[in-house]
């Protein structure tokens, strides 16, 4: 039973590859967002009446990322190797500012500090640099929402660009300031209720949706085809292109924000009613036009050695190599 548990977090944890890392790693993220929100209102007028209960999510909030921290080191693979990378320095720091208030009450500065676990989001929007682990776990298990053909395999996996879900993640940090400073200023009245929780309703969606568009719009790169997965709060699309259906492929990183950030859209047209299909907020998207080009160009190979191989067949052995590649 121990070792079962162990696994499961080593694999919610530290491979990040599948469903439950997501979830797990959602949650923790929107935490961070919550506990980060929570700073400022240490410093506003009239919280009075919220003091106990801030005091007691700073607890709750806490225990949460201190029994994260020691679960990461229980079921990491190479204990001492994650303590002292930068990662485990960066989970370390986030919940230390607590303890250090808790032995030296009267340390100035010690809040600022809550604000380095800000940082841990960043930790959470990659991939890990685990594609070739990711890639084998995808030819092993299920093809994200599509089903492969035969000799298929997944060459890349493309996600949003990281910068796309920080920019999702400060709109929902946004959101919750405002609400939660719109109840403090007015007393908690019932209007800064109202008004205050809706902001933080808007937030979570906000959250939630960023956290869904950075993980889940995924563009598969196979042998045979690309797949575009689209997953949105309530249901998905998935578009799959084989490369003889593709009549061109541009990227689109034009515009100082996208030559700043190494972003960019991935252009795919084809000869489909739905005419061009876009993959958009990509990280260093010439390099995936680069790897469909190169795969058009193969496919297109193939089926011209296929042409000569069977143009000089007569009938009945062409219908039987036509029907064994069908």
């Amino acid at each position: 039973m121990a070792e079962d548990f162990k696994q499961f977090c080593y694999e919610c944890m530290h491979k990040t590859i599948d469903w439950k890392s997501r979830v797990f790693n959602g949650f923790i993220v929107f935490f961070i967002v919550l506990s980060v929100i929570s700073i400022p209102l240490h410093f506003l007028p009239n919280i009075d009446p919220i003091k106990p209960y801030i005091a007691v999510f700073d607890k709750i909030a806490i225990t949460i990322f201190t029994i994260e921290y020691a679960l990461r080191i229980w079921s990491a693979k190479d204990r001492l190797h994650y303590i002292f990378s930068w990662w485990g320095m960066v989970d370390l720091f986030a919940i230390l500012p607590f303890y250090l208030a808790a032995v030296f009450p009267g340390l100035a500065g010690i809040e600022v500090l809550l604000f380095l676990r800000i940082i841990r989001i960043l930790k959470f929007n990659r991939l890990y640099g685990q594609e070739d682990e990711i890639l084998k776990h995808h030819q092993v298990n299920k093809h994200g929402s599509f089903q492969p053909i035969q000799g298929e395999f997944i060459e890349k996996i493309v996600q949003k660009h990281p910068i796309e879900f920080l920019f999702g993640v400060l709109i929902s940090l946004l959101l919750l300031s405002a609400g939660l400073f719109i109840m403090a200023v007015l007393n908690f009245n019932m209007f800064s209720l109202i008004a205050g929780g809706l902001l933080v309703f808007a937030a979570i969606i906000f959250f939630v949706k960023a956290w869904i568009d950075y993980h889940y719009d995924v563009m598969y790169i196979t042998n045979h085809r690309v797949i575009l997965q689209n997953r949105e709060l309530f249901g998905s699309v998935t578009n799959d292109i084989g490369y003889d259906a593709i009549t061109n492929v541009v990227p689109d990183s034009m515009g100082i924000y996208n030559w700043i950030f190494k972003t960019g859209d991935v252009k795919i047209e084809t000869a489909f009613a739905e005419g061009t299909l876009l993959f958009r907020n990509t990280m260093n998207p010439g390099d995936i036009v680069g790897l469909i080009t190169a795969n058009r160009q193969k496919q297109r190979a193939r089926k011209e050695k296929f042409e000569e191989k069977i143009q000089h067949l007569d009938e009945p052995k062409m219908a039987k190599i036509l029907d064994n590649q069908i």
